[in-house]
């Protein structure tokens, strides 16, 4: 089992960094709720000027199979990844965000699908929560899932 139960957060940010040089930023999902927060007013100030970005955050786990009386087993960590693009024409339809999101979101899915983190397997896409409007910003969840072997000790 790897050190860090938690790195492919880490690294699935590094990817998006080094892959989808349009983004601003990457940043931990913990962020984005306390944005969603906040007014719409203050929201809309805080992200003027850094969109489009991406948050990431871990989403839970399944755990699978289980081997040597249950000390080995596969625990299947799912990963959030949101990306927030704002642009406010057309903001009554939400045209214009959906309008930059589209190259946006085909270039994440590009970098992630079947890439592997390290001491991880490759990444799979998953059902993922509706997209969301606010303050003219869009808000595209893409959730994607990974394997990790984990092995306690006796």
């Amino acid at each position: 089992m790897i050190d860090d139960y938690l790195a492919a957060g880490r690294l699935i940010g590094d990817r998006i960094a080094a892959e989808c040089k349009s983004v601003r930023r990457v940043q931990p999902l913990g962020n984005l709720y306390a944005l969603l927060d906040e007014e719409p007013q203050r929201l809309a100030q805080f992200l003027n000027g850094q969109l489009p970005a991406v948050f990431v955050g871990f989403d839970g786990e399944a755990i699978g199979d289980s081997a040597g009386d249950g000390i080995a087993h596969v625990a299947e960590q799912r990963w959030l990844v949101v990306l927030a693009v704002g642009n406010y024409r057309a903001a009554d339809t939400a045209q214009g965000v959906t309008d930059e999101a589209g190259p946006l979101l085909s270039s994440l899915v590009e970098a992630l699908t079947g890439w592997q983190p390290d001491g991880f397997t490759e990444l799979h896409r998953q059902a993922a929560p509706r997209p969301g409007y606010l303050a003219g910003v869009g808000f595209f969840p893409l959730v994607f899932s990974t394997d990790l072997f984990v092995e306690g000790t006796i």
